[in-house]
């Protein structure tokens, strides 16, 4: 029998109204890039996550490893904003990744088992809550070799059963070729992917 020892609220995206919080994630290059062009649903990994996912899955090499699929999740937070159309824009900071390096991957399929859960989530109370943002704001996977970069049915069932908010990201990557896709909510809508 399960007994919740420790209760959290539930996350939501930080509301802003225009670009001041830029001064305090990004560097002054990415504060002009969106400066000139409209808000757009993005997402910005930072370097320490994308270093963590690149040794995870190997990326920029064919190695034994990466000829399954592999995945792991992504934590930050996440910045809502209504655009000109009053449409809601999302855009998701990544500053820590955790590898599934227990998931079960082949060529075609990732599945996040429940020891890999265990052990993310052990993982995830470890993380320095004042180096890195502990919410969960998404994941990333693998389609290996020739495979193309893009949620697959599969992915999309994952998603809407592990990631269901609109605010969720999905990162897909292949290894062997270094390409790199994200997308965003239920409706797996393909966003601007930053890399720091």
């Amino acid at each position: 029998m399960f007994k919740i020892t420790k209760e959290t609220a539930p996350y939501f995206p930080k509301k802003a109204k225009n670009m001041p919080f830029w001064e305090s994630f990004f560097d002054k290059n990415l504060k002009s890039f969106f400066q000139e062009k409209p808000i757009l649903d993005a997402i910005f990994i930072h370097k320490e996550a994308f270093q963590i996912i690149k040794n995870h899955i190997g990326f920029g090499n064919d190695i034994t490893e990466n000829q399954v699929e592999q995945g792991g999740l992504l934590f930050g937070e996440v910045i809502e904003y209504q655009n000109q159309e009053n449409k809601t824009t999302f855009i998701g900071i990544v500053n820590h990744a955790l590898a599934a390096k227990t998931a079960e991957g082949s060529m075609r399929h990732l599945h996040f088992n429940h020891a890999t859960w265990h052990s993310l989530l052990e993982q995830q109370e470890k993380i320095d809550e004042k180096k890195s943002k502990k919410q969960l704001i998404g994941w990333y996977h693998t389609h290996p070799k020739h495979l193309d970069v893009y949620f697959s049915h599969v992915d999309k069932k994952n998603h809407l059963t592990f990631f269901n908010k609109d605010w969720h990201f999905g990162l897909v990557l292949n290894p062997q070729r270094e390409e790199i896709k994200c997308f965003l909510g239920n409706n797996f809508e393909e966003v601007l992917c930053i890399l720091e």
